[in-house]
């Protein structure tokens, strides 16, 4: 965890580190990933999502995931489709758990945690990768210090705009994941924190994204942040 999510690190350690092979079809043109991850991540997410793992064990392997999502984007992209990164979701980690008052159990608190670092790390991933929160921030900083170039530097700005890890075909497949399985289990799940961190998943939403889905999940991202505020009994959340 602390090796991924060091920034700036030298760079035979970044190379060693990155994707050495990536799926063409959904990264942006612009992305061109660099070594090997594609054998570590599913195997942390194989320790994360794995309920006969100890809690502390699992969100270890979360925030190590969390800090990949946040650093090494392309890699995390590169490996998204395996089924061991697919467990480690808040869909199949959170289920689809209604609001309700139940005395705490061990086993139930455990959930609880391992739900809430499930959440972190899909909302990292979103972030960095599909072009909102963190990435249109760059972007919009990478194309402000452009401003002041000559116009014929023109084709450069429109890249750098569109430089993001995600194709937009893939930006779309992936909030439509987001909306028919992991933003609902996020928000309607019992824990105050887990809800919370699915609102917050909705920081790397896009106009590019949101014109792409149906508008039944368009309607869900758009309307659940609504009903919370109005009905969240957690200030948190609200």
């Amino acid at each position: 965890g602390a090796t991924l999510g060091a920034k700036g690190a030298p760079r035979h350690v970044s190379i060693a580190l990155g994707a050495k092979e990536a799926n063409a079809s959904v990264l942006s043109k612009n992305v061109r990933p660099t070594g090997d991850l594609t054998s570590l991540l599913p195997g942390l997410a194989h320790l994360a999502y794995d309920p006969s793992n100890g809690i502390a064990v699992r969100c270890e392997a979360f925030g190590a995931l969390r800090h990949a999502a946040s650093v090494y984007v392309d890699a995390v992209a590169s490996v998204w489709d395996d089924v061991n990164i697919q467990r480690a979701l808040p869909g199949a980690i959170a289920g689809d758990q209604k609001q309700e008052s139940t005395s705490k159990t061990e086993k139930s608190e455990s959930a609880d945690r391992a739900a809430h670092a499930s959440a972190r790390f899909l909302s990292e991933y979103l972030l960095h990768a599909a072009g909102g929160g963190a990435a249109a921030a760059a972007a919009a900083a990478a194309s402000a210090g452009d401003n002041d170039k000559p116009s014929g530097s023109g084709t450069k700005n429109s890249e750098k705009k569109n430089s993001f890890v995600l194709s937009v075909d893939a930006l779309v497949v992936l909030w439509t994941q987001v909306a028919s399985s992991h933003f609902p289990a996020m928000t309607r799940h019992a824990n105050a924190l887990v809800r919370a961190s699915g609102i917050g998943a909705l920081g790397g939403v896009t106009s590019s994204a949101l014109a792409g889905l149906s508008d039944e999940h368009r309607n869900i991202l758009r309307s659940t942040p609504r009903h919370l505020i109005r009905n969240d009994d957690s200030a948190a959340v609200r």
